[in-house]
């Protein structure tokens, strides 16, 4: 379908875009690696490798986390902070009256 000339210059076309693309996505590759966020070395300081992975990898755990983080979030820019141990020593001192 193609001279021999086309299909040479057509190759050698493919090969340059080819190894242009190829190095471009190395470089953005590299440029778009990030440092770790500080906070998530506390994290695993406190959780410790295992549960940190655990909580990252199980959707169940994951979800429940990022509840955690949205409620304790909307708790605190609320201003409800106050309230909430309030309402918690209250309900407290009522489960250790019936339990006794």
């Amino acid at each position: 379908m193609f001279s021999a000339n086309k299909q040479a210059e057509l190759s050698n076309r493919f090969r340059k875009d080819a190894d242009a693309f190829y190095v471009e996505a190395k470089r953005s590759t590299v440029a778009g690696i990030a440092q770790i966020p500080t906070w998530l070395y506390g994290v695993l300081v406190v959780l410790g490798w295992n549960e940190a992975m655990m909580i990252l990898f199980n959707p169940l755990y994951f979800t429940l986390a990022l509840l955690v983080v949205a409620s304790s979030w909307v708790i605190h820019q609320l201003g409800l902070s106050g309230p909430l141990l309030q309402v918690s020593k209250t309900v407290a001192g009522e489960a250790g009256g019936f339990c006794s």
